[in-house]
């Protein structure tokens, strides 16, 4: 790897090294998407394969530093000269960003629907078991407990 004592130079390993992090981004990105069909198609095999692959991306993503240990971009001053260096590593952070942000978004999606078929999944539960003790009120305006029987009697 590079020295980042010459700013050129610098400047060139810094912009590989985001180029690096937006591809895998774009990866996890891809990843994100196959995983919400996966969850709407409810193939668990396929999300399972995807879910190794999107941990083996992120170990990928957070193997992507400089050599001195510090964030791909950090804060310095820069000359004139660098503008057109600066410009493009403004773009280039900005796609990341961009990017970044979608899969935060789809992942949160994924997440909707992970919580939408464990409340459906809860609800058909407490429907084939029966709820205990649920609080309401009777016809006397009284709070009554009253349990709902099981749909379906395991007993018998």
């Amino acid at each position: 790897m590079a020295d980042f004592k010459d700013g050129r130079n610098g400047s060139l390993q810094e912009k590989t090294l985001i180029e690096e992090e937006i591809s895998s981004l774009k990866r996890l990105l891809e990843l994100a998407e196959q995983k919400r069909d996966a969850l709407l198609q409810e193939d668990l095999d396929t999300l399972m394969s995807l879910l190794q692959a999107e941990e083996g991306e992120l170990k990928v993503l957070e193997g992507i530093r400089r050599p001195d240990g510090c964030p791909v971009v950090k804060a310095e001053h820069r000359s004139e000269s660098d503008s057109t260096s600066d410009s493009i590593l403004h773009d280039l952070l900005e796609e990341r960003k961009r990017i970044a942000r979608k899969v935060k978004d789809l992942n949160e999606f994924n997440q909707q629907l992970i919580g939408d078929s464990l409340a459906y999944i809860h609800f058909m539960l407490q429907i084939f078991h029966g709820e205990d003790g649920k609080s309401i009120y009777g016809a006397k305006g009284i709070m009554e407990t009253k349990t709902a029987g099981p749909l379906i009697d395991l007993k018998g």
